[in-house]
């Protein structure tokens, strides 16, 4: 594991596990049940625990540990990857994992607001070539992710298009081999604020964004 993610402390940076190649070859439902006992295993590890950790969700699907009430809690999980993030001294935590690919552009309608929309369909836009296009579109689908397992119990209404980036993306050049500090604002109901995002890139093609606020 890079020094990134090494520390004397479990809080407050993320940790993540690489899945085996040769087991991802699981369908949906037993995927799902598959992903979920790698997070297991994941906070397992990261508490020194020989078993797996118990995990519990409210209502509202937030993760909790019923060992560790004080510790506040996010998980996430993609194809290849797992992903946790554990404070004791930040109320609002949020943590994404992604594989850099075509989807977020596929579905940017869904997640973008009129603004970043306009900045990928415009045919004069500063975004040369695919891989750069996908590359700022995953990091922008991620960010709001984990800005959304944030701050979704405080804002019940929010959607990840009410969070709009504040960063012209289109003219930075991204080191995502560092990480980078992204700041986005949330506007919905009476709430309006800025927030930072970290984001790195893990592994070649993994990226993983997170929040502590």
């Amino acid at each position: 594991m890079d020094p990134f993610f090494s520390s004397h402390t479990i809080f407050d940076i993320p940790h993540y596990r690489l899945i085996n190649p040769e087991k991802i070859a699981f369908k949906r439902p037993d995927y799902l049940s598959f992903e979920r006992e790698e997070v297991l295993r994941l906070l397992s590890s990261v508490f020194g625990f020989k078993g797996l950790i118990e995990l519990k969700h409210q209502r509202n699907g937030a993760p909790f540990l019923d060992c560790f009430p004080d510790i506040k809690l996010s998980i996430s999980h993609c194809k290849s990857a797992v992903s946790v993030l554990l404070s004791k001294s930040y109320p609002f935590v949020g943590i994404d994992i992604e594989e850099i690919s075509e989807r977020p552009l596929r579905v940017r309608q869904k997640f973008m607001t009129r603004e970043e929309l306009l900045m990928f369909d415009s045919e004069d836009d500063n975004l040369c070539g695919d891989k750069q296009r996908m590359r700022i579109a995953t990091v922008i689908w991620s960010a709001k992710e984990a800005l959304y397992k944030a701050y979704s119990s405080h804002i019940p209404t929010l959607q990840l298009n009410n969070i709009r980036c504040n960063e012209d993306l289109s003219n930075r050049e991204l080191n995502l081999e560092q990480e980078s500090s992204l700041s986005f604002q949330i506007e919905i109901d009476n709430h309006k604020f800025d927030s930072m995002v970290e984001v790195k890139l893990i592994d070649n093609n993994l990226l993983i964004a997170y929040i502590l606020a």
